[in-house]
């Protein structure tokens, strides 16, 4: 099972994001590129963790690299991210954190990111 936010999870939900018609749908809705960033503390070495999502009007693709030039950018620690990320594939409601940036960004990509979740979720092993 893949571990999740591994390289190899990572590259097996960009397959599948970049294989998806109803992505490259949704995609095309978008009026330009953006970039939304998690920056995680204390993750699993002690060092920052970083979650990118790069959304244009062809494609999404997610990265473990830093991204100084996000729109938008979440800021937390990796272990309550992760907790949420499990607490969230339960059906839970989960809190995340006010992200700084541009906070229209967030409401522009929130249905491709929605249509993302939908292709790119994968069953995972959650770090402990």
């Amino acid at each position: 099972m893949l571990r999740f936010m591994s390289s190899e999870h990572v590259r097996a939900m960009n397959d599948r994001l970049g294989s998806s018609p109803e992505m490259a749908q949704a995609c095309a809705a978008l009026d330009r590129s953006y970039t939304v960033t998690y920056r995680l503390s204390d993750g699993p070495d002690g060092a920052d963790v970083h979650w990118t999502v790069r959304l244009t009007p062809s494609e999404v693709v997610f990265s473990l690299e830093t991204a100084g030039d996000a729109d938008v950018c979440f800021v937390d620690s990796y272990r309550r991210m992760v907790d949420a990320a499990e607490s969230a594939r339960q059906g839970e409601a989960v809190a995340t954190p006010a992200p700084t940036g541009d906070p229209a960004a967030v409401a522009t990509v929130a249905p491709v990111f929605a249509v993302a979740a939908g292709v790119a979720t994968l069953d995972v092993e959650f770090p402990r």
